[in-house]
């Protein structure tokens, strides 16, 4: 019927009554290409609580880590303090990341805080945001089994001094070292007039770890610049975000 309505010359008034439908069923059939039933919901869907930037912080989270819901929640809470498990999950499935796919998925390590060593690896990535481009610093424990991440709009060296103390405070033991690479490491106060001071004195990492008694440790090549991440899986989905596919409707009788 709907096919017969893009191929026939008749009016439209004619054809309503012939069909026993509503003429405004006949011209909107005929204003478009097919006959299948276009996906019902919002074109982009969009948070009605989670800002853009929030979501960018979530998906990249989401994708260095691969953890769970539950402990993806707990580790972005500090950084989204109005962030719910429902919006999560929403968010998650928004941008298809809400599951991990099966190249990418790592068996649950073993959860065993008295013989996990307490020391971190810190690693700083890019992602871009609707505001502009941001960095996330996270820092996971060997097995993995603890994640520590904060977000800032500029990766300088009162932004990582302020992460060391605030990853001391958080840890429940003693942390024995951390290791960095060496653009956080090195990282310079982003004030012009206290580039030339700083350059003859150790980066305020290195002071911050020494006065919470945490040796610094450099990663050993591990030069260069902070990762960008894109969104959604790389390995698996090409785009951002894929169309729905196309079902045909139900012949009418």
């Amino acid at each position: 019927m709907r096919r017969e309505f893009q191929r026939s010359e008749a009016p439209t008034a004619v054809l309503a009554r012939k069909y026993g439908v509503n003429p405004k069923t006949v011209a909107k059939w005929r204003r478009r290409k097919g006959v299948a039933e276009l996906a019902k919901g919002p074109k982009r869907p969009a948070s009605t609580v989670l800002s853009a930037d929030d979501e960018a912080l979530i998906v990249a989270f989401r994708k260095l880590t691969r953890l769970p819901l539950d402990v993806c929640w707990n580790g972005l809470r500090p950084m989204i303090p109005t962030l719910s498990r429902s919006a999560l999950h929403r968010c998650l499935k928004r941008w298809r990341i809400s599951r991990v796919p099966k190249s990418l998925r790592e068996p649950p390590p073993p959860i065993d805080p008295t013989n996990d060593p307490w020391h971190f690896d810190l690693e700083l990535y890019r992602f871009q945001a609707p505001t502009g481009q941001r960095h996330l610093l996270l820092a996971t424990s060997p097995l993995r089994t603890h994640v520590f991440a904060r977000c800032a709009a500029a990766a300088d060296a009162e932004f990582v001094a302020t992460f060391v103390c605030e990853l001391a405070l958080w840890s429940p033991v003693a942390v024995a070292w951390i290791a960095a690479p060496s653009y956080v490491y090195f990282a310079r106060s982003g004030k012009p007039d206290a580039a030339a001071a700083e350059a003859t004195k150790r980066s305020a990492f290195a002071i911050e770890c020494r006065q919470r008694k945490i040796t610094p440790l450099s990663t050993p090549g591990a030069g260069g610049a902070p990762r960008l991440i894109v969104a959604g899986w790389s390995d698996v989905v090409t785009a951002q975000r894929r169309p729905r596919a196309k079902t045909r409707s139900p012949r009418r009788r």
